[in-house]
Protein backbone atom coordinates (compact mmCIF):
# COMPACT_ATOMS: atom_id res chain seq x y z
CA UNK A 1 0.00 0.00 0.00
CA UNK A 2 1.39 3.33 -0.91
CA UNK A 3 1.04 5.70 1.13
CA UNK A 4 1.75 9.47 1.12
CA UNK A 5 3.75 11.15 4.05
CA UNK A 6 2.53 14.08 5.96
CA UNK A 7 5.65 16.62 6.83
CA UNK A 8 5.36 19.13 9.10
CA UNK A 9 7.32 22.34 11.21
CA UNK A 10 7.21 22.28 14.87
CA UNK A 11 7.26 26.05 16.42
CA UNK A 12 10.04 24.52 18.81
CA UNK A 13 11.12 21.11 18.26
CA UNK A 14 13.57 18.69 20.26
CA UNK A 15 16.76 20.79 21.02
CA UNK A 16 19.30 17.58 21.45
CA UNK A 17 22.82 17.82 23.47
CA UNK A 18 24.76 19.66 20.87
CA UNK A 19 21.88 22.41 21.23
CA UNK A 20 20.79 21.47 17.35
CA UNK A 21 17.00 22.33 17.08
CA UNK A 22 14.91 19.63 15.02
CA UNK A 23 11.95 20.85 14.11
CA UNK A 24 10.76 18.87 10.39
CA UNK A 25 8.91 16.12 11.35
CA UNK A 26 7.78 13.60 8.80
CA UNK A 27 5.03 10.93 9.37
CA UNK A 28 4.99 7.82 6.90
CA UNK A 29 4.07 4.67 8.33
CA UNK A 30 1.12 3.60 9.42
CA UNK A 31 0.92 1.54 12.96
CA UNK A 32 -0.41 -2.37 12.86
CA UNK A 33 -2.07 -4.24 15.54
CA UNK A 34 0.82 -5.48 16.52
CA UNK A 35 2.31 -1.86 17.46
CA UNK A 36 -0.86 -1.13 19.78
CA UNK A 37 -0.12 -4.38 21.12
CA UNK A 38 3.37 -3.62 21.98
CA UNK A 39 2.48 -0.19 23.46
CA UNK A 40 -0.24 -1.62 25.81
CA UNK A 41 1.86 -3.91 27.15
CA UNK A 42 4.72 -1.56 27.90
CA UNK A 43 3.76 -0.48 31.64
CA UNK A 44 5.14 3.38 30.26
CA UNK A 45 1.87 3.78 28.57
CA UNK A 46 0.11 3.24 31.94
CA UNK A 47 -0.14 6.94 31.71
CA UNK A 48 -1.83 8.81 29.32
CA UNK A 49 1.06 11.51 28.09
CA UNK A 50 3.23 8.77 27.57
CA UNK A 51 0.87 6.59 26.12
CA UNK A 52 0.21 9.55 23.23
CA UNK A 53 4.02 9.89 22.31
CA UNK A 54 4.23 6.35 22.01
CA UNK A 55 1.71 5.73 19.77
CA UNK A 56 2.71 8.79 17.83
CA UNK A 57 6.30 8.09 17.51
CA UNK A 58 5.64 5.43 15.84
CA UNK A 59 4.16 6.33 12.71
CA UNK A 60 7.06 9.32 12.42
CA UNK A 61 10.18 8.24 9.95
CA UNK A 62 12.07 11.08 10.24
CA UNK A 63 12.49 13.98 13.00
CA UNK A 64 15.16 16.60 11.70
CA UNK A 65 18.54 14.21 11.77
CA UNK A 66 17.21 12.74 15.60
CA UNK A 67 17.33 8.45 15.49
CA UNK A 68 14.17 6.70 14.81
CA UNK A 69 12.17 6.36 17.14
CA UNK A 70 12.68 8.99 19.19
CA UNK A 71 13.54 8.54 22.44
CA UNK A 72 10.42 8.63 24.84
CA UNK A 73 11.98 11.17 27.11
CA UNK A 74 12.98 13.25 24.19
CA UNK A 75 9.18 13.67 23.04
CA UNK A 76 8.13 14.64 26.83
CA UNK A 77 11.30 17.44 26.54
CA UNK A 78 9.11 19.45 23.90
CA UNK A 79 6.55 22.30 25.10
CA UNK A 80 2.55 21.64 24.86
CA UNK A 81 2.77 23.21 21.71
CA UNK A 82 4.55 21.01 20.20
CA UNK A 83 3.02 17.91 21.22
CA UNK A 84 -0.78 19.45 20.04
CA UNK A 85 0.69 19.74 16.93
CA UNK A 86 2.32 16.48 16.70
CA UNK A 87 -0.89 14.55 17.93
CA UNK A 88 -3.08 16.41 15.62
CA UNK A 89 -0.83 15.57 12.55
CA UNK A 90 -0.63 11.96 13.06
CA UNK A 91 -4.50 11.88 13.27
CA UNK A 92 -4.62 13.54 9.87
CA UNK A 93 -1.96 12.03 8.83
CA UNK A 94 -4.28 8.48 9.58
CA UNK A 95 -7.41 9.57 8.18
CA UNK A 96 -5.33 10.92 5.11
CA UNK A 97 -3.60 7.55 4.38
CA UNK A 98 -6.56 5.83 4.79
CA UNK A 99 -8.47 7.58 1.81
CA UNK A 100 -12.23 6.24 1.00
CA UNK A 101 -11.40 2.92 2.61
CA UNK A 102 -14.57 2.01 4.49
CA UNK A 103 -15.24 -0.63 7.13
CA UNK A 104 -19.20 -2.31 6.35
CA UNK A 105 -20.55 -5.25 9.22
CA UNK A 106 -22.20 -7.46 6.92
CA UNK A 107 -23.78 -9.95 9.30
CA UNK A 108 -23.70 -10.97 12.78
CA UNK A 109 -20.32 -12.88 12.14
CA UNK A 110 -18.57 -11.29 9.16
CA UNK A 111 -17.34 -8.19 8.94
CA UNK A 112 -15.10 -5.97 6.01
CA UNK A 113 -12.78 -4.05 7.30
CA UNK A 114 -10.75 -1.28 6.25
CA UNK A 115 -7.36 -2.28 5.26
CA UNK A 116 -6.75 -6.38 5.72
CA UNK A 117 -4.59 -8.74 5.90
CA UNK A 118 -1.86 -8.53 3.03
CA UNK A 119 -0.58 -12.13 2.01
CA UNK A 120 1.47 -12.96 -0.83
CA UNK A 121 0.25 -9.84 -2.07
CA UNK A 122 -3.62 -10.56 -1.75
CA UNK A 123 -5.79 -8.52 0.82
CA UNK A 124 -7.81 -10.40 2.74
CA UNK A 125 -10.07 -7.88 4.05
CA UNK A 126 -13.52 -9.83 4.81
CA UNK A 127 -13.38 -11.76 8.63
CA UNK A 128 -15.82 -14.10 9.26
CA UNK A 129 -16.07 -15.35 12.98
CA UNK A 130 -17.48 -19.17 13.59
CA UNK A 131 -14.91 -20.71 16.49
CA UNK A 132 -15.97 -20.31 20.03
CA UNK A 133 -12.93 -19.70 22.38
CA UNK A 134 -12.91 -21.43 26.00
CA UNK A 135 -11.55 -20.76 29.13
CA UNK A 136 -8.36 -23.08 28.00
CA UNK A 137 -7.89 -20.59 25.42
CA UNK A 138 -7.99 -17.91 28.09
CA UNK A 139 -5.59 -19.88 30.10
CA UNK A 140 -3.36 -20.43 27.17
CA UNK A 141 -3.09 -16.52 26.53
CA UNK A 142 -2.07 -16.09 29.88
CA UNK A 143 0.61 -19.00 29.83
CA UNK A 144 2.09 -16.95 27.41
CA UNK A 145 2.42 -13.79 29.20
CA UNK A 146 -0.68 -12.31 27.19
CA UNK A 147 -2.97 -9.79 28.79
CA UNK A 148 -4.89 -6.36 27.97
CA UNK A 149 -4.70 -6.02 24.30
CA UNK A 150 -2.66 -8.50 23.63
CA UNK A 151 -4.68 -11.10 25.25
CA UNK A 152 -7.86 -9.76 23.04
CA UNK A 153 -6.08 -10.11 19.94
CA UNK A 154 -5.24 -13.15 20.40
CA UNK A 155 -8.43 -14.18 21.17
CA UNK A 156 -10.19 -12.62 17.95
CA UNK A 157 -7.21 -14.73 16.24
CA UNK A 158 -8.68 -17.97 17.37
CA UNK A 159 -12.64 -16.44 17.21
CA UNK A 160 -12.14 -16.05 13.17
CA UNK A 161 -13.03 -19.14 11.02
CA UNK A 162 -12.00 -17.74 7.93
CA UNK A 163 -10.43 -14.15 6.01
CA UNK A 164 -11.83 -13.79 2.61
CA UNK A 165 -11.75 -11.24 -0.26
CA UNK A 166 -13.93 -8.32 -0.62
CA UNK A 167 -13.71 -8.37 -4.51
CA UNK A 168 -11.96 -12.05 -5.02
CA UNK A 169 -12.15 -16.13 -4.56
CA UNK A 170 -9.15 -16.23 -2.28
CA UNK A 171 -9.44 -17.23 1.10
CA UNK A 172 -7.57 -18.46 4.75
CA UNK A 173 -9.12 -20.86 6.87
CA UNK A 174 -8.55 -19.67 10.99
CA UNK A 175 -7.67 -19.88 13.79
CA UNK A 176 -5.24 -16.65 13.25
CA UNK A 177 -2.21 -16.43 15.53
CA UNK A 178 -1.52 -13.36 17.08
CA UNK A 179 1.60 -12.67 14.87
CA UNK A 180 -0.68 -12.84 12.03
CA UNK A 181 -3.27 -10.69 13.22
CA UNK A 182 -1.16 -8.15 14.39
CA UNK A 183 -0.27 -7.78 10.75
CA UNK A 184 -3.55 -5.69 10.47
CA UNK A 185 -3.69 -2.18 10.24
CA UNK A 186 -4.50 -0.40 13.64
CA UNK A 187 -7.66 1.16 11.90
CA UNK A 188 -8.76 -2.73 11.49
CA UNK A 189 -8.60 -3.00 15.50
CA UNK A 190 -11.82 -1.70 16.76
CA UNK A 191 -13.80 -3.10 13.86
CA UNK A 192 -13.14 -6.16 14.80
CA UNK A 193 -14.10 -5.79 18.20
CA UNK A 194 -16.99 -4.30 17.52
CA UNK A 195 -17.61 -7.12 15.27
CA UNK A 196 -16.45 -10.09 17.67
CA UNK A 197 -19.10 -8.14 20.38
CA UNK A 198 -21.95 -8.56 17.69
CA UNK A 199 -21.08 -12.06 17.09
CA UNK A 200 -20.91 -13.55 20.28
CA UNK A 201 -24.59 -11.28 21.51
CA UNK A 202 -25.96 -13.33 18.48
CA UNK A 203 -25.80 -16.52 20.80
CA UNK A 204 -27.89 -14.77 23.51
CA UNK A 205 -31.49 -14.82 23.13
CA UNK A 206 -33.38 -11.99 22.00
CA UNK A 207 -33.87 -8.93 24.69
CA UNK A 208 -30.90 -10.64 26.30
CA UNK A 209 -28.15 -8.59 25.33
CA UNK A 210 -25.78 -7.99 27.31
CA UNK A 211 -25.80 -4.50 28.49
CA UNK A 212 -22.34 -2.24 29.17
CA UNK A 213 -19.06 -3.62 29.01
CA UNK A 214 -18.15 -7.30 29.41
CA UNK A 215 -15.47 -7.89 31.83
CA UNK A 216 -15.10 -11.80 31.91
CA UNK A 217 -14.10 -11.18 35.29
CA UNK A 218 -15.73 -11.83 38.67
CA UNK A 219 -14.50 -9.13 40.54
CA UNK A 220 -16.38 -7.10 37.54
CA UNK A 221 -12.92 -4.94 36.93
CA UNK A 222 -12.67 -3.54 33.22
CA UNK A 223 -11.49 -6.27 30.77
CA UNK A 224 -10.10 -5.74 27.17
CA UNK A 225 -12.31 -8.65 25.76
CA UNK A 226 -15.74 -5.69 25.85
CA UNK A 227 -16.76 -6.18 22.09
CA UNK A 228 -16.80 -2.23 21.74
CA UNK A 229 -15.79 -0.08 19.24
CA UNK A 230 -12.38 1.72 20.43
CA UNK A 231 -9.90 3.81 18.30
CA UNK A 232 -7.18 1.77 17.28
CA UNK A 233 -5.13 4.90 15.52
CA UNK A 234 -5.99 7.91 17.35
CA UNK A 235 -4.86 9.64 20.05
CA UNK A 236 -6.68 12.29 22.41
CA UNK A 237 -5.20 15.55 21.82
CA UNK A 238 -6.08 17.25 25.11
Amino acid sequence: MEITPLTIELINGIIDSQQVAHRDVTFGRRLTILDMVYIDADEQSNFQAQKNDMIVRRAITKFGTLPIPVPLNLMLDMPRVDRLDLVRSYNRFMEESAGERQSEFISHDKVKVEFGLIKNEIVYDVATFGNQVTGHDELDAERQGLSGLGETVFLIGKEIAQLSQSDGPHTLEGPFPLELMGQFDAADLPTLRAAEGIWLNSFRRPGATLQGKFTGEANGNSDARTGQTRSGNTVVAD
